[in-house]
């Protein structure tokens, strides 16, 4: 007697997924989740524990998608209520991100970055601000415990 051939198994596709609690972002096949209360050292090293890394930011469709994600419906009127990415100075004069991709995308806002050699890391705006700074970026003080901080895997 023969055995007949046994039918192939599907083809499993994968449906991208992120840890529970972190948003999907199709667009750059990242995850990302917002925290609170930190300065940027601290907020860098609470996402590498996680697994990630402060948010690097390589478009307009990512800024704006990062910006949505850590508005909390507040009128800005103070840095601290803004959020870290994770741009910073290195070396006192280039802007790199935490995760080492490169800096292919800047959306600094007017007059900025100021403060040369005090200000080293980088927030976003992502509510509307009295200085009309919404969705751009600030450089400040990196020991500046922030509202909010994004991470990104």
């Amino acid at each position: 007697t023969t055995c007949p051939s046994p039918t192939p198994c599907p083809v499993k596709t994968c449906v991208p997924s992120c840890d529970q609690g972190w948003t999907y972002f199709a667009p750059t096949d990242f995850c990302y989740k917002v925290y609170h209360g930190a300065k940027f050292n601290d907020a860098e090293a609470a996402c590498v524990l996680l697994g990630a890394h402060l948010t690097s930011i390589h478009s307009l469709t990512e800024n704006t998608f990062v910006n949505n994600m850590a508005s909390c419906g507040i009128k800005e009127s103070k840095y601290e209520n803004l959020a870290w990415i994770g741009m910073h100075q290195e070396n006192g004069k280039d802007w790199v991100w935490t995760d080492g991709t490169p800096t292919d995308y800047i959306n600094w806002a007017p007059k900025q970055p100021d403060n040369p050699g005090k200000e080293l890391c980088v927030q976003t705006a992502p509510d509307v601000s009295h200085d009309s700074w919404y969705e751009n970026w600030n450089n400040l003080a990196c020991n500046t415990v922030m509202r909010a901080y994004i991470c990104k895997k």
